[in-house]
C-alpha cells in the first residue's frame, strides 16, 4: 500500500517527528519531545531561521567519536515504510521509486576548511544521507550522501556508472555525480526522485532551490541489497557527520520521504501550488547560488 509521503518538518511540526541519536557521549536516542534539556544540553534545538522552523544541530570539539566518524544525527521517528528494496523478482517495480526532500544551512562562522569528498583521508563533512544496510557480500556505505566542503556541496553516491554491473554486489565505487557552490548562509534546498535498480532500469533526478540540476535513466545505480541476500533496505540521516574533531553547526528544515504515487509538488506540503524551475545545467556542473543573510531568534 502507498503511504505517498511522509513529512518531518518543512511544515512547522518538526520537533515532534524526529528522533534525537546523540553520538556525543551521553548515548541518549529518544524522541526531541521527551528529551529533556539538560540531557540534550546545546546540541539539537528548535529556532527561527529567515522566518522558517528549523532545528538547529551542533557538535562540540572533544566530543567522543562514534563509529569512523564524530557526528550529532536524526533519523524519523517511524521510517518502516521509508526505505525500500529494489526492483527485484516478485515485487513491484514501483517500490523501487522514491522522492526525497532535504533543507539545510550552514553558517558562515562554521570551519569546512580542508574537507573533500573522498572519505579515505577522514576529511568529511555530511548533512544528510541514505544509508542502507548491505548484503552479506557487500560493505556499508550510504546509497547516496549530500557532502561538503569549503568551496563546494556535493552528491555522491555508492555505484559507479562506469565500473561494469557485476562489481556492484562485491565492491562499492563511490561516484561524485553532481556539485555547486557551498554558499553560506543560504539554504539548500534538495529534492531527489530516484527509482533504485541493479541492472538498466534506474533512474535519478535532482533539483536545487527548485531548480532542475541532475537527471539520468537507464542507468543501473545501486547494488542488490534486497533481503533475500541478507540486506537490510535504505535509512536516512540528518544532521552532522563529520571526520574532523572541530565545532559544528548545521540549521535544518526538515526531510520529506515518498513514494511512487508522490510528486514532485508532494514535496512542497507547505504550498499550495509550488513553482518548479527548468533545468540550466548539465551533470556535474557548477552552479552558481545566490547568498542571503541568515536571522534567528
Amino acid at each position: 500500500m502507498a503511504f505517498k509521503f511522509k513529512a518531518w518538518g518543512l511544515d512547522g511540526s518538526l520537533g515532534s517527528f524526529l528522533d534525537f541519536s546523540s553520538f556525543n557521549g551521553n548515548g541518549v536516542q529518544v524522541s526531541t519531545s521527551s528529551l529533556d534539556a539538560d540531557t540534550r544540553g546545546d546540541r539539537v534545538d528548535t529556532v527561527i531561521a529567515d522566518g522558517y522552523n528549523a532545528l538547529r544541530v551542533r557538535r562540540h570539539e572533544g566530543d567522543p567519536m562514534a563509529g569512523s566518524g564524530h557526528r550529532t544525527e536524526l533519523v524519523p521517528g517511524d521510517y518502516s515504510q521509508d526505505y525500500d528494496w529494489t526492483t527485484y523478482s516478485g515485487y513491484d517495480a514501483n517500490e523501487s521509486v522514491r522522492w526525497y526532500r532535504v533543507c539545510f544551512l550552514v553558517p558562515s562562522s562554521v570551519d569546512l576548511s580542508n574537507l573533500d569528498w573522498i572519505d579515505d583521508a577522514g576529511n568529511w563533512l555530511i548533512p544528510f544521507q541514505l544509508h542502507q544496510v548491505p548484503d552479506t557480500g557487500e560493505t556499508g556505505t550510504p546509497a547516496f550522501a549530500i557532502r561538503a566542503s569549503e568551496t563546494e556541496l556535493w552528491i555522491r553516491r555508492n555505484v559507479d556508472t562506469s565500473q561494469p554491473p557485476a562489481t556492484y554486489n562485491t565492491d562499492i565505487h563511490d561516484q561524485r555525480i553532481v556539485a555547486w557552490p557551498m554558499a553560506r548562509d543560504t539554504w539548500h534546498d534538495i529534492v531527489i526522485h530516484v527509482r533504485w535498480s541493479y541492472s538498466t532500469a534506474g533512474f535519478m533526478h535532482i533539483w536545487l532551490n527548485r531548480r532542475l540540476i541532475y537527471t539520468e535513466t537507464g542507468v543501473a545505480n545501486c547494488p542488490n541489497n534486497h533481503p533475500d541476500r541478507g540486506g537490510g533496505g535504505q535509512y536516512p540521516k540528518m544532521g552532522i557527520y563529520e571526520g574532523p574533531d572541530r565545532e559544528m553547526e548545521i540549521l535544518h528544515r526538515g526531510l520529506i520521504i515518498g513514494d511512487y504515487a508522490a510528486t514532485w509538488s508532494d514535496m512542497y506540503p507547505e504550498e499550495a501550488s509550488p513553482v518548479e524551475l527548468p533545468m540550466i545545467a548539465a551533470r556535474g556542473a557548477r552552479l552558481a547560488s545566490s547568498r542571503r543573510s541568515i536571522r534567528m531568534r
